[in-house]
């Protein structure tokens, strides 16, 4: 089974969204530098989608925006002008994460086999704290969409609770096979 670095996570984020954008989102998409961290982050009005790996990688993906980018996301993906966020603005911001995400995944299972994810949980607010719990750190691929900014988050990492149970499987094997 393949592994795979920061700079292969920034790869396949940005394809990902770069072909949602080409397939059904308009606008001029730039990537701008991935980089990594851990660091608390601090929102004022914003919205932080979220959807999480399960499998022998775990972890989270995610789409952070401010609200002004997420009117603008959601009026692209739906054809609708919006004027605030709303229900409707909120379920395209998911539905856009979960196509992203969705596809990362899609790639990174050519290297390291099948990983499951959750449906997307939205989060929107003023003044708020988003933390990563975990000895991993996000990367983080910020991209600009017409003046906006936003950033699509992954962490991953080898789920140690499976690798705990094929130890164990193999060495009670390899035991039963001594006997």
């Amino acid at each position: 089974m393949e592994t795979f670095t920061h700079d292969d996570v920034v790869e396949m984020v940005r394809g990902a969204t770069g072909t949602l954008f080409e397939t059904m989102l308009s606008g001029e998409l730039h990537a701008m530098p991935g980089y990594r961290t851990s660091k608390v982050e601090e929102y004022d009005e914003s919205i932080f989608c979220l959807i999480g790996f399960t499998g022998d990688y775990v972890g989270s993906g995610s789409l952070h925006c401010s609200g002004a980018c997420a009117i603008r996301l959601a009026s692209s993906l739906l054809m609708a002008e919006f004027a605030k966020v709303d229900e409707e603005v909120l379920d395209a911001v998911a539905e856009i994460t979960n196509m992203i995400v969705g596809n990362f995944k899609n790639t990174l299972e050519e290297k390291v086999g099948v990983i499951g994810i959750s449906t997307p949980t939205v989060i929107f607010g003023h003044q708020y704290a988003a933390r990563n719990f975990g000895a991993s750190e996000w990367t983080v691929v910020p991209f600009t969409i017409d003046g906006d900014t936003f950033d699509v988050r992954i962490r991953l990492e080898r789920n140690k609770e499976i690798q705990r149970l094929l130890d164990r499987h193999s060495a009670e094997h390899a035991n039963s096979l001594r006997h």
